[in-house]
């Protein structure tokens, strides 16, 4: 197992770990702007080819949202913890069927025992085809298209 070190100044980690609540609330602004958009652009324009780039939009700001769902969860969004996690349900986590509760007890389990028996995501794909590298083009193409079908996405929710 490689072992690296930190490669950042305790000084610059330090102005790195401010709490900047303006930017986690521009950033879910910004992601609800655009879904909202697309949804107007396609219910406007009505044709297909607009309404799969809209859903294709939306997916990225929703993963956006769930990026938004992670620094939440690592207490990165308000210092009032109890504040901080119900806006977040609802803007961030809700809205993908999540709770940043349940995604931090998960996530930071698997901080705590990353790579091991005892670390959720590892021990949910360990074995498993899609998780296996090196890999075929053929099998990493089929799980992109997976991911992109939502099919790989409700597979993992089931981990």
């Amino acid at each position: 197992m490689n072992v690296y070190r930190a490669s950042i100044d305790s000084d610059n980690l330090k102005k790195l770990s401010i709490v900047q609540p303006w930017k986690m609330v521009a950033a879910v602004a910004l992601d609800w702007a655009v879904i909202a958009s697309a949804i107007a652009l396609s219910s406007y324009f009505g044709v297909v080819w607009f309404y799969l780039l809209a859903a294709a939009v939306i997916a990225g700001r929703m993963h956006g949202l769930g990026v938004l769902t992670h620094e939440a969860a690592h207490f990165r969004f308000l210092k009032s913890r109890k504040t901080a996690d119900a806006i977040a349900d609802v803007f961030f986590a809700w809205p993908m069927l999540a709770t940043v509760e349940g995604y931090r007890q998960n996530h930071l389990a698997h901080h705590q025992h990353t790579n091991t028996d005892r670390d959720p995501d590892w021990a949910a794909k360990l074995g498993t085809t899609a998780f296996t590298f090196p890999q075929r083009a053929w099998v990493m193409s089929l799980n992109l298209l997976g991911y992109l079908l939502a099919v790989s996405s409700l597979r993992d929710l089931v981990h």
